[in-house]
Parts: C-alpha cells; sequence; structure tokens
C-alpha cells in the first residue's frame, strides 16, 4: 500500500505548478511511513524517469543553498564559499542536503490526466514540500536509514579505540555498520583492553595486533582491503561498507554512490 500512497502523493506534488522539488523527508511526514520506504520508492521513480535527484550544498552558518548539484562528489572535502556569509565552507556529508525535483516530462503527463482534489485519504498536498524543516542532510538520512533497519551503532561505543587512536577508531565505526558478530565481539574486547593497557610499546603492539585480526576477518568475507596502513587503511574500511551496504540496502545506494567515488579516487582504487 505503501508504493501506491507514494506514487499518489508525488503525482499530486506535479500537478502543482508551484511545487518544483521537494525533500524525502516531507513525503515520509506526510504519509506517516518509515524512510526507508519512501526512499526505496522514489529512487525507482527516478529509474523510470519520474524524478531526478539531486544535492544542495548548503552554507553551515545560515543553511543557505550553495549551490544544486547532481553529484557531490568533487565538493566533498572541498571549501566553497558562500556568498551569503561571506566565508569559506568545508564540505561534509552534513552540508550536503538530497533533494528530488519533478520531471517535466512527467508533469506534463500529468496534467493530461484528470484533475483530483488536493484532498485524497486525508493527504493533503502543501507547497511545504521543500520546506527547510523538511530538510535532512546526507549524514543525518544515513543515520536514520540504519536506525530504521535496526543497524545503527552510536560512534561513542568505542570510545576508548577513538581516543587511542583516531584513525582506528574511525575503522571500528565502519566495521560496526557490517553487523558481523565476530567483528563486533573483536571490538568491543579491543574497546575494553584499551583501558587496562598501559601506554608503552608493547602494549599498542597488543592493540594493534587484535585490531588487525578483525581487519583479516573481515577480509575473508570480502568487506575490506587488507594491506593499507594509516588513513589508507580507514578510507578502505569505508569504501568496503559502502558496498556491502549499497548492496544489502538498495535504497540508498544513490545517495552513497558519490561517496564511493570520493573514496576510490582519494585512494585511487579503481
Amino acid at each position: 500500500m505503501s508504493k501506491f500512497e507514494i506514487d499518489s502523493y508525488v503525482e499530486k506534488l506535479a500537478m502543482n505548478k508551484n511545487v518544483q522539488s521537494f525533500y524525502p523527508v516531507a513525503i515520509s511526514k506526510a504519509l506517516n511511513l518509515q524512510l526507508n520506504l519512501v526512499l526505496e520508492r522514489l529512487n525507482e521513480l527516478v529509474s523510470i524517469g519520474y524524478l531526478k535527484l539531486k544535492f544542495e550544498i548548503k552554507c553551515d552558518c545560515n543553511f543557505d543553498t550553495i549551490e544544486i548539484v547532481e553529484d557531490y562528489t568533487k565538493y566533498l572535502g572541498q571549501e566553497v564559499y558562500c556568498e551569503d556569509c561571506g566565508t569559506d565552507v568545508k564540505i561534509t556529508l552534513e552540508n550536503i542536503f538530497p533533494i528530488y525535483y519533478i520531471e517535466d516530462d512527467y508533469r506534463e503527463c500529468v496534467k493530461k490526466k484528470k484533475q483530483h482534489n488536493t484532498k485524497e485519504n486525508g493527504h493533503y498536498v502543501t507547497n511545504e514540500s521543500n520546506d527547510k524543516n523538511c530538510a535532512i542532510s546526507m549524514e543525518n538520512l544515513l543515520v536514520e536509514y540504519f536506525k530504521e533497519q535496526g543497524s545503527y551503532i552510536e560512534k561513542s561505543k568505542y570510545g576508548n579505540i577513538s581516543e587511542d587512536n583516531k584513525v582506528l577508531g574511525e575503522i571500528a565505526s565502519m566495521l560496526s555498520i557490517i553487523q558481523d558478530k565476530e567483528i563486533l565481539g573483536e571490538l568491543s574486547l579491543i574497546n575494553e583492553s584499551i583501558k587496562s593497557l598501559d601506554n608503552n610499546q608493547n602494549a599498542n603492539a597488543t592493540k594493534n595486533s587484535i585490531f588487525q585480526r578483525v581487519v583479516d576477518k573481515a577480509d575473508t568475507i570480502g568487506k575490506v582491503h587488507k594491506g593499507c596502513q594509516g588513513i589508507n587503511a580507514a578510507y578502505s574500511g569505508l569504501l568496503a561498507v559502502i558496498h556491502y551496504a549499497s548492496g544489502k540496502w538498495t535504497a540508498i545506494g544513490p545517495y552513497i554512490k558519490p561517496i564511493k567515488t570520493f573514496i576510490e579516487n582519494m585512494i585511487q582504487l579503481k
């Protein structure tokens, strides 16, 4: 039923000449549907040419849109000048907001159909579908999606690892998404053992040895590229998680594809 509700709502948006685009959260709120269901159907509508997925690059200070792009790859990690506040904004996933635009051909097709009332099944179409209150950043969108899937783990769970070694902490958070019980067990072991280990060379070697077992384990199931060190290991770990996530959770594939391209360019993996 949710698929038809979403289709009906998008169709009514297309009939409203004042609505050019909308945020996915607006649909989720209006129809009281889980975000993952909305994302999955909207991306199907993109694939058949009804909608186009774009990304707003927003300023940290005033939340104004700096640019609207179809691919945010080249903006990640870069600074973009905001004319409104006069500062350079470093772009992260917190500055990138997915938004759907209604394709002209689809709008024209809808107009030719019999006109409907603006109320159907208790759902009203408003001009607030692209209201700033409904905007959600890439970072928050992915967090909400994984929460709905029951696959989200707070980064603070591995706070001891992050405090001891930032790169290892990043990899721990990345690997935790995989939900492999053996990996999660190893990560918890490392996190707890860090408290009891003295800050000396042998202790660090022990921690790194334990963590390498985690990486090796992940590598055997095709989720992490083994042999990278330092920050490259963090990028490789994230890239592997992205491959895994986009395969398992197809609804978020279009959102994280640019991240994959960005990381591949960073570590020159083809």
